[in-house]
């Protein structure tokens, strides 16, 4: 799998499970904390994948054209942002797995 697709996974995957918890399973904690706590693990693990095996890159699409001009958006993948995705995604897992016990009441 292309690194880039890799931290496009790592970046949407808990923002896809708040969304469908927001949208769909608002009543249901279990479920929601379940999805919740997947999308975390699923971060955590791609991002681990990522940082592993991934050399520096960078992708940049052109997202917005009026006139002159250009705005673009895009990704820069580096040693220091190895370092913060490992903090990130490793101390965001951990607080949704520690969650589950001190909201179980909720």
């Amino acid at each position: 799998m292309q690194p880039a697709t890799l931290a496009l996974i790592t970046l949407f995957s808990p923002l896809v499970a708040a969304t469908v918890n927001g949208l769909f399973l608002r009543r249901r904690g279990p479920a929601a904390a379940s999805l919740s706590v997947l999308a975390a693990g699923v971060s955590l693990v791609t991002g681990l994948y990522l940082i592993l095996t991934a050399g520096p890159f960078s992708v940049a699409a052109n997202w917005l054209d009026l006139g002159s001009f250009s705005l673009d958006l895009g990704l820069l993948y580096n040693p220091l942002s190895a370092l913060m995705l490992f903090v990130v995604v490793l101390v965001g897992f951990v607080i949704h797995v520690f969650s589950l016990g001190y909201m179980s009441d909720d």
